[in-house]
C-alpha cells in the first residue's frame, strides 16, 4: 500500500470509528444517564451510564485534575499521534496491520475528545456479565481499542508472517 492508499484507509476507519462511538454515547447520555440499569441478551449485556475520569477500570481517577489532564489526555495524546505516523509511514505495513492500527487510533481519538470536551471524562455505558465473571463498564471505543489489538497479536504472531520476516 502506498501513503495515500494507507491515509485514506486509517481516515476511513477513523471516522467511522468516532462516528459510531460519539453517536452511542449521545444516546447513552440521552436515554440511560437519568434511567435503571437495563439488561439485555438474557441478562448478559447490562447498560449502565458512567463518567470514568481514569483509565480502564478507573485507575487514576483519583489523581489530582491536572495530573489527569497530562496523563489522559495529552499523554493519550501524543502516543495517538506517533501511532498515526507510525502506521502511515511503516513501508512493510500490510493492509490488515493498517485497520488493526486505525482501529486503536479511532478508539483512541473518540475517547480522547470525550476528555476534550467533558471535563477529563469519558461516558462508558455497557457491562457484561457471565455468570459471577463481569467486565469493566466500558464504551464501543474501548471495544474498538480492543480488537485493534487483538487483531494486531494475530496478523503479528501467525506463522506466515514470521517466515515472511526470516526471508528479509
Amino acid at each position: 500500500m502506498n501513503i495515500w492508499q494507507r491515509a485514506f484507509l486509517i481516515l476511513l476507519v477513523l471516522c467511522t470509528c468516532i462516528g459510531c462511538d460519539q453517536v452511542s454515547k449521545d444516546l447513552a447520555q440521552v436515554n440511560l444517564r437519568t434511567a435503571a440499569p437495563r439488561a439485555l441478551l438474557g441478562d448478559a449485556l447490562h447498560l449502565y451510564y458512567a463518567e470514568n475520569a481514569g483509565a480502564a477500570f478507573s485507575l487514576g481517577a483519583d489523581l489530582a485534575h491536572p495530573m489527569r489532564y497530562w496523563l489522559f489526555t495529552v499523554g493519550a495524546g501524543v502516543m495517538l499521534a506517533g501511532l498515526f505516523c507510525f502506521a502511515l509511514t511503516r513501508r512493510e505495513t500490510t493492509a490488515t496491520q493498517i485497520l488493526a492500527y486505525a482501529l486503536v487510533l479511532g478508539g483512541g481519538v473518540s475517547n480522547l475528545l470525550d476528555r476534550l470536551f467533558n471535563e477529563g471524562r469519558v461516558i462508558d455505558f455497557m457491562m457484561v456479565k457471565v455468570g459471577a465473571v463481569h467486565t469493566a463498564i466500558f464504551n464501543l471505543a474501548d471495544v474498538m481499542i480492543l480488537s485493534g489489538c487483538l487483531l494486531l497479536v494475530v496478523v503479528l504472531w501467525r506463522p506466515q508472517h514470521h517466515e515472511e520476516r526470516r526471508d528479509r
